[in-house]
């Protein structure tokens, strides 16, 4: 039985059996209450990846046969101010909602990307989010284009807590997630956004 007609069959029950003097109205209340609120959080629901009224929603994820994890060096002598930016490469695809609904208004055009850190330790000492341009990526409706993103810049090295790893010191190594967001819209104009991971592990690669 669909959820829906499960609904429908135990509002109409619990009618007939208020009617019939079987239970009191504030249960009848109560219940209505809360099959209003599934049918709320029902038509609300988004696939992952979904924004409103597009036709697709896209995911994130790391390019096939890549690590899901990098190392950072946090400090590289080698290289003009010892610190460089890191970047992953990503897929990212577009899974119609409807494969009978698409059309060529349903490509998607990413131009905006924003990074977060979190540690896995609940310790809130994490490098800056960042925003950044990443110009106009061309995303078919039903295809995946690649992608190397920023996940680390060059300038967290040079902050707290990253910078006190240089030479083997502060916490030895941190280990951050980045989470990826990207944002854009379909050539209809529907706001469109998808997000990902990457695990980083920040250390002294040879202090």
């Amino acid at each position: 039985m669909e959820d829906g007609e499960w609904r429908s069959g135990c509002s109409a029950f619990l009618i007939l059996r208020y009617l019939m003097g079987k239970i009191s109205c504030s249960s009848v209340r109560i219940f209505v209450l809360i099959t209003v609120s599934l049918t709320l959080l029902n038509s609300c629901g988004e696939p992952f990846g979904g924004s409103g009224n597009s036709q697709v929603f896209l995911t994130l994820t790391v390019g096939s046969g890549n690590p899901v994890n990098i190392v950072s060096d946090v400090f590289d002598p080698s290289v003009p101010g010892n610190v460089t930016d890191d970047f992953a490469d990503f897929e990212i695809t577009s899974v119609p909602k409807n494969s009978r609904a698409t059309s060529p208004a349903s490509d998607v055009i990413l131009n905006q990307q924003n990074v977060t850190y979190i540690r896995p330790d609940g310790n809130p000492e994490v490098p800056a989010p960042f925003t950044r341009f990443i110009g106009n990526i061309l995303v078919p409706a039903g295809g995946t284009v690649s992608q190397n993103l920023l996940v680390l810049p060059a300038s967290a090295k040079l902050k707290p807590p990253l910078s006190d790893l240089a030479f083997g010191g502060g916490e030895g190594q941190i280990f951050l997630t980045a989470v990826i967001e990207l944002f854009g819209e379909d050539l209809a104009g529907n706001p469109v956004s998808v997000k990902g991971t990457m695990g980083i592990t920040a250390r002294d690669v040879f202090p």
